[in-house]
């Protein structure tokens, strides 16, 4: 709290205080401890205690101030609070638009994920990465960054030619009434991988095409482009239930037929950072030389093959090219228009118009899981080579998620083991679109049981509202480098660390305004009991944590933090009437469940949680 850090700064004039201040682990310490004599003992020459000793002698607050005394241990500087004071304070500061946000002037930053072959629909792998995501994009257009959100489509790999190997050489028809992404995963992609092993003479037609729509200009291109956008105009249509959407979409062919790679090759020519391979298997191919980098040190044929001696551009090749437009390393000769019906997201098109705004960025997150790692630390090398100087290019890896046993079953989709996890080759996987109707049916019936009156769109719409929020819960709440096994039935749990647990607390606290009608104006209550006081501290230490959130790229701790205080506010609910309270007590927490109310409200908005006024 910026208030509050201006009356300790003025008690301890230190450059920076209040990077040493944290909740100390046991109450009787204080509200809130100073580290700040640990670190100023090496300069005064003085043992820390004896620092936090003198400090305290020559210290006292002033009249009325929110900090009511000081106290010395063990090196700690210790601040108390005069409770009613803060309270009144932090719920008029917690209601306001703007609590917890910093002053404009963040970075332009590019945060990428999802990003799904476009031959396939999004499985609840998947969802995880995307999630992880948009929340990110929440949280650093929160902290004042501005932000694009960006999905890069393979739209010229092998995974798509498998989709033409299918519907050119396998006659497996074009159309279809399951929804146009599924169909082509669930059957079409599955089919030609099985089919190899009986035809290999395919998979030398799969490479042909390939070629072909690389070249461009040809009826293959063309059918494998009508295929991308039918399948990304599906896959988008499970983002838009999930609340997820893009600034913009990035092809691969934009970037091949751009001619990005021969612009950025030239860079890596000039910087010396690539040489061509005279000797060997690998005569004729271009490399990136890192085998004299210390973070590829320890590999054997460190240096990374970018193209083939016949001059086939390799993925991390494309890559490179890609994350130099990023950050503004190379021009911007991409074409755009509008792609989808909202008007909101850019595509890369041969067809469109120069539009200036996108890549350049400041800094970039890749959301890209942990076994893609070494690819991200050379992309991360060939930036810092070309730039002669650091860039802030991010590799965001995270867990994969499984599926527990019991939903498996649900889902109809079994091994024998506790947990099922996902190949898309083997046709092992779990569609969202499955996940988000199972989650439907549980929370209608539930809804249904507590508002059996209620309108069936209302009870369909709340229903919605509550599946994908649990989905979106339970896929980032975690720490990222954490595996999920994700199950329907604890997701949707009403009594543990849940989006539904949360929404109901939400829910339960708009009743009680609701109930009350006009909200009196706060005063100075006369007691502030013990747990009113810890809702009061958590309140006041959401600016924070929302911060550590963006700068930690960590959207769990939007989550961690939700949850204490839903359970604090549970707590309060039950052992503090409000509405049967009187005067200013009354008054006091009804202001409390208001500030509540606005502070679990941005919690949502930054994890992409629905605020529900009932359930």
């Amino acid at each position: 709290m910026l208030k509050i850090f201006e009356e300790i700064k003025k008690l301890i004039p230190v450059e920076n205080i209040e990077n040493t201040l944290e909740s100390p682990p046991d109450p009787s310490f204080g509200d809130v401890a100073s580290t700040v004599c640990f670190s100023l003992a090496r300069q005064l020459k003085k043992p820390p205690a004896r620092i936090a000793e003198e400090i305290v002698q020559r210290t006292k607050p002033p009249k009325n101030s929110v900090i009511e005394r000081i106290e010395a241990k063990g090196g700690y500087v210790n601040f108390f609070f005069n409770r009613a004071r803060l309270a009144q304070f932090v719920i008029r500061e917690a209601v306001k638009k703007a609590y917890g946000k910093p002053k404009p002037g963040g970075k332009k930053m590019i945060v990428e994920h999802t990003s799904v072959n476009p031959n396939k629909a999004l499985h609840v792998g998947h969802i995880r990465n995307s999630c992880l995501g948009d929340s990110i994009v929440r949280t650093l257009k929160f902290a004042g960054n501005r932000v694009q959100e960006v999905s890069y489509i393979d739209d010229s790999g092998s995974q798509l030619a498998d989709l033409l190997v299918g519907f050119r050489f396998l006659n497996i028809p074009m159309t279809t009434s399951m929804k146009f992404d599924q169909y082509c995963g669930n059957e079409v992609y599955v089919r030609v991988n099985k089919v190899y092993g009986t035809k290999p003479e395919l998979q030398q037609r799969r490479g042909e095409i390939i070629k072909e729509i690389e070249r461009g200009g040809n009826e293959t291109s063309k059918l494998a482009a009508a295929i991308v956008e039918k399948v990304l105009r599906a896959q988008l249509e499970t983002l838009s239930r999930m609340g997820i959407g893009f600034d913009l979409l990035v092809t691969e062919t934009a970037v091949l037929r751009s001619k990005m790679w021969e612009e950025a090759f030239q860079k890596l020519r000039k910087t010396g950072a690539v040489y061509k391979e005279t000797d060997g298997r690998n005569a004729g191919c271009w490399l990136l030389k890192l085998s004299d980098r210390p973070e590829f040190a320890d590999l054997e044929n460190a240096d990374k093959i970018l193209s083939r001696s016949d001059g086939t551009v390799l993925y991390t090749g494309k890559d490179i090219a890609y994350a130099m437009w990023k950050h503004g390393l190379l021009e911007d000769k991409f074409s755009y228009k509008l792609f989808g019906s909202g008007g909101k997201t850019w595509i890369t098109s041969a067809g469109g118009k120069p539009k200036k705004g996108f890549g350049g960025a400041d800094k970039s997150v890749a959301i890209v899981d942990v076994r893609q790692s070494y690819a991200q630390d050379v992309v991360a090398a060939a930036l810092e080579m070309t730039a002669g100087r650091k860039i802030d290019y991010n590799h965001y890896d995270y867990g994969v998620v499984a599926l527990s046993r019991n939903t498996a079953e649900q889902l109809g989709v079994v091994e024998q083991a506790e947990t099922y996890h996902m190949s898309g080759r083997k046709g092992l996987f779990v569609n969202v679109d499955d996940v988000l109707a199972v989650l439907e049916k549980k929370a209608y019936e539930e809804t249904k049981k507590r508002n059996a009156d209620s309108e069936e769109s209302w009870l369909r719409e709340t229903s919605r509202k509550i599946a994908r929020s649990a989905l979106r819960y339970e896929m980032i709440k975690v720490d990222r480098e954490n595996v999920i096994t994700f199950d329907t039935e604890e997701s949707l749990r009403l009594d543990g660390n849940t989006a539904p647990y949360l929404q109901y607390a939400y829910a339960r606290s708009v009743k009680i305004l609701e109930k009350a009608g006009r909200i009196p104006k706060l005063t100075a209550p006369a007691t502030v009991t013990d747990t009113e006081s810890e809702i009061i501290k958590n309140l006041m230490n959401f600016p924070a944590t929302a911060q550590k959130a963006a700068t930690g790229l960590a959207p769990q701790e939007i989550c961690r933090y939700a949850f204490n205080l839903c359970a604090l506010f549970n707590r309060f609910y039950q052992d503090s009437p409000v509405l049967q309270a009187e005067g200013k007590t009354r008054a006091f927490r009804l202001n409390l469940v208001k500030s509540f109310v606005a502070v679990l409200g941005k919690c949502f908005a930054l994890a992409g949680i629905d605020a529900l006024d009932r359930m």
